[in-house]
């Protein structure tokens, strides 16, 4: 008997001390058989990681012991008559709404039409087997249907080892061995497991490569197994066959089986044969106990299949699952990592939420605090973000995408309609932006002792109450600066208006280039202590404002151009200023470094330091390299389309790939294979403008020819290069 427990859903920290984001080791969409009938959750078995569904969680005893959060769209648990709320010791975590599973039918499709080599059963005539062997490869086994295939089985085709490869059947197939390299096998029947399929130094025992990501990085194989029905443990000696686990304990070639791999059953179930079901033919032993599953990797599946019964006094294993956190950022091939958005709704007085990849905000929250590691944080309407102690916003970036910036979105505010809002009102709370793209719609209002913001833009209304702060190198929409000690604001980007108040006892405004708009550009209401110098502050309706009239106020070299008014309150406006077209690069593209013949070039305070290139300081947020050319005057080396170069090409192992970008946006840098399969992602993020080189290490990788694609914006470069061995 079960019965129904409604569950509040509070929170804790997740994530502490802990800087790699956690994904998803369980989803299903269902947590019902065919029959409708609940399935418990895997009852004593050992989860590390978040298990998620679309369905309500069934628990039963002997109760799984669950290493993460239990996430689930309904409202309440389902347990089994005897079990407790508090002996069930749910972690807590946001209630999510999820996806239908049904959206990854195109998984298999991509697999599909990517897959090299593709083989085929004779329309289902043929059965087929796939024995990994290291480094050797994969070998690829046919024989017909219904037949013996130790008498009958051919050798069809060996795929190469250690190199990213993507297979598909066009029916059902069986797999065993160890795999090296970064595989996809698709099939569009069942997936049988013949016996353990592991990866190359893995544990011979259980397959462990580690539970933590610091640990699993230095695993550098992956395999994902996508079944279009269902994946299958055979019954076979190897996998504990006529009782295995009870007859023989000690011997691992008799019993249990390790996975090492994504499992997707897009059209049914991870499961076993041979159930010892009264329909069934076959009957096993009593009692029929197989041993433990160990899995390291993940399981998806439209629907769960209880992998232990009563049946024969016991048949069936046990299982341990533990997720693969390399998955987050490099799943296997063709695959992406089943991260559905958590939605976050109404949330208050709870401690801590640990945001997944995707995250939604549906509702007003308040919330302790924050850790959102990813790549989207959507707001579905006009909703306050309230944080009261910490808030950790951070694009997730990995080994090959450092870069990766998390963006901060409300993709559904126009002019007109109410914003969204992240707000803290706590200046004791500790604030945190890293590689974030705040939206137009949303709204920053941060009180905090010294909060961060770096390699991030804010494209709408930004506040900030602190006692100290330095903002460089960043991109600002109307920029309100409240600070009581000191503030540094130098080398930015700012559409609107700048402005300080609070008293501030020391504060450097300095090479900043300011596009008001036709607003007011630097508005200072309060200080003790500001220093204005060597910015751009063009098309202002007032340039700069003192409205506060004191002593303490130092300007000079700035370049004010296009202003109505220049000075407002200020009776001295310092030496050097510069009142000429600064003359932009492209600023009808959002370029913003200086062109040839700049009034900004080395326009800068001569007391300023010296621009990387050794040259006296320009005007504004950035700076230009300089060279000279015999006599001619000084000119700005601004490349005027997008360079990448290959050396040494060819090469042995390790290679640089050198790009240079004429301005600061998305790059992407990946490597394709003759067969156009994709090798190796390189870079994909924000690049700034100039030039930058990234390492191709191949090793791995077999010889042969190869493509670098560069892609900078809407245009594409490729570049042909050879390795060779």
């Amino acid at each position: 008997m079960f019965r129904f427990v409604m569950i509040v859903f509070g929170m804790i920290l997740l994530f502490a001390g802990q800087s790699y984001p956690q994904g998803v080791v369980y989803f299903s969409e269902n947590e019902t058989d065919l029959s409708g009938n609940r399935v418990p959750f895997y009852p004593g078995g050992t989860i590390i990681g978040d298990i998620r569904s679309n369905d309500m969680f069934a628990f039963a005893n002997p109760l799984p012991v669950i290493n993460g959060r239990i996430i689930t769209s309904a409202e309440k648990v389902q347990l089994e008559d005897g079990l407790a709320v508090d002996s069930l010791q749910l972690p807590t975590a946001p209630l999510v709404n999820l996806p239908m599973l049904g959206s990854m039918a195109n998984i298999s499709d991509k697999i599909r039409g990517n897959a090299e080599p593709r083989i085929f059963t004779d329309d289902g005539k043929l059965m087929v087997r796939l024995l990994f062997k290291g480094d050797r490869g994969c070998e690829v086994w046919k024989w017909p249907r219904g037949s013996d295939p130790d008498k009958y089985a051919r050798l069809d085709q060996t795929v190469a080892g250690s190199s990213v490869t993507t297979i598909w059947i066009d029916g059902e197939c069986e797999v065993q061995g160890q795999v090296s390299g970064k595989v996809t096998v698709g099939a569009a029947g069942d997936i049988y497991i013949r016996d353990n399929i592991q990866y190359v130094g893995s544990n011979a025992y259980n397959g462990a490569f580690g539970e933590d990501y610091q640990t699993q990085s230095k695993m550098k194989h992956a395999l994902g197994l996508v079944s279009e029905k269902n994946i299958i443990i055979q019954n076979t000696m190897q996998n504990g066959r006529m009782g295995g686990f009870r007859y023989f304990p000690n011997d691992i070639n008799h019993h249990s089986v390790n996975i090492n791999a994504a499992l997707w059953a897009l059209g049914g179930s991870v499961m076993f044969e041979q159930t010892n079901d009264s329909t069934e033919l076959y009957q096993g032993p009593s009692p029929d106990e197989r041993g433990t599953i160990y899995i390291t990797g993940q399981i998806c599946q439209v629907r769960p299949f209880p992998l232990h019964n009563d049946n024969h006094g016991g048949t069936g294993y046990k299982l341990r699952l533990v997720y693969d956190h390399r998955f987050w950022s490099s799943p296997p091939p063709n695959i992406e990592d089943h991260n559905y958005p958590i939605l976050l709704i109404g949330y208050y007085d709870h401690e801590s939420v640990s945001c997944g990849r995707y995250t939604r905000v549906a509702s007003h929250c308040n919330i302790g605090s924050i850790y959102c590691y990813g790549d989207t944080l959507t707001f579905n309407g006009p909703y306050t973000l309230e944080v009261r102690e910490k808030a950790i916003f951070r694009g997730y970036g990995s080994s090959s995408n450092p870069n990766s910036a998390l963006y901060i979105q409300y993709p559904y505010w126009k002019p007109g309609v109410p914003k969204a809002k992240i707000i803290c009102w706590n200046a004791g709370a500790e604030i945190e932006f890293h590689n974030v793209t705040v939206g137009p719609g949303v709204e920053l209002y941060i009180t905090a002792m010294e909060p961060l913001f770096t390699n991030s833009e804010a494209k709408d209304n930004t506040t900030f109450i602190c006692q100290n702060i330095t903002l460089d190198g960043c991109k600002f929409t109307n920029l309100n600066l409240n600070c009581w000690e000191d503030a540094v604001v130098q080398r930015n980007l700012i559409r609107g208006t700048l402005t300080i108040d609070n008293l501030p006892d020391n504060c450097l405004i300095h090479n900043n280039t300011i596009l008001t708009g036709g607003s007011d550009g630097v508005v200072v209401k309060s200080y003790k202590k500001i220093d204005i110098r060597n910015n751009i502050i063009t098309g202002a309706k007032r340039a700069l404002v003192d409205s506060y009239k004191r002593k303490g106020i130092t300007l000079g070299y700035n370049c004010l151009w296009d202003c109505k008014e220049t000075d407002v309150g200020i009776s001295d406006m310092g030496a050097g200023n510069v009142y000429a077209d600064p003359r932009f690069y492209d600023a009808r593209n959002d370029i913003y470094e200086l062109a040839v013949g700049s009034s900004c070039y080395n326009a800068g305070d001569p007391s300023s330091p010296k621009d990387p290139d050794g040259t006296l300081a320009d005007i504004g947020a950035y700076y230009c390299a300089q060279t000279s050319v015999e006599d001619d005057p000084v000119v700005r080396l601004v490349p005027s389309q997008t360079v990448v170069t290959v050396s040494p090409n060819p090469f042995n192992s390790i290679t640089q790939i050198s790009y240079t970008v004429p301005r600061q946006g998305i790059v992407s840098v990946r490597v394709y294979d003759i067969n156009g399969r994709l090798v190796a992602t390189l870079m994909d993020g924000i690049a700034s403008f100039g030039s930058h080189t990234v390492v191709w290490n191949a090793s791995g990788i077999s010889a042969g020819v190869y493509f670098v694609r560069l892609a900078s914006g809407d245009r594409v470069w490729t570049v042909k290069t050879a390795h060779v061995k």
